[in-house]
């Protein structure tokens, strides 16, 4: 895996192409560094992120990391097809199938915080909120790995 000399993954890649199992190491470096940042961006607002934001950021990063090796098995490993291409195309068609049910999740969330704390400025990050995104992210890890194996086996 060449994380820095961009000349020898060019070279690679027109030569050659990358491997199936190369292609899961980048994308789950991918996964790892593009949640990790999303996560880490988070905190900066919070003046002290609780225990409930932790485990939300755990939450999301183990997601990412077993997610991306569930779905890079499911696609038959390392004698799968076409895993990249799988993979930002369901990833696409999967967000955008969730979408309502992350917007039913956002009121409820909206809703408790609101019946719970009332109407203030700035509400706690809670259990409940945890356990709703973990369990959007579990779901929609759950379907990339159930339509990856529908294609990989057909």
């Amino acid at each position: 895996m060449i994380l820095w000399k961009i000349n020898n993954l060019k070279n690679i890649l027109s030569s050659e192409g990358l491997s199936q199992k190369s292609c899961f190491y980048y994308l789950l470096l991918y996964g790892l560094l593009m949640t990790g940042g999303m996560e880490i961006m988070a905190y900066f607002p919070y003046d002290k992120p609780n225990i409930w934001r932790y485990l939300i950021t755990s939450g999301y990063i183990l997601c990412a990391i077993i997610g991306t090796i569930f779905f890079y098995k499911a696609n038959g490993g390392s004698s799968g097809e076409n895993l990249i291409e799988r993979y930002i195309s369901m990833s696409i068609v999967i967000m955008i199938r969730l979408i309502p049910i992350l917007i039913i999740l956002m009121v409820i969330i909206f809703i408790y915080l609101i019946s719970t704390y009332g109407e203030q400025d700035t509400y706690p990050i809670t259990s409940f909120e945890a356990a709703l995104t973990i369990g959007w992210t579990a779901l929609y890890w759950s379907r990339m790995v159930k339509h990856v194996k529908d294609v990989a086996n057909s």
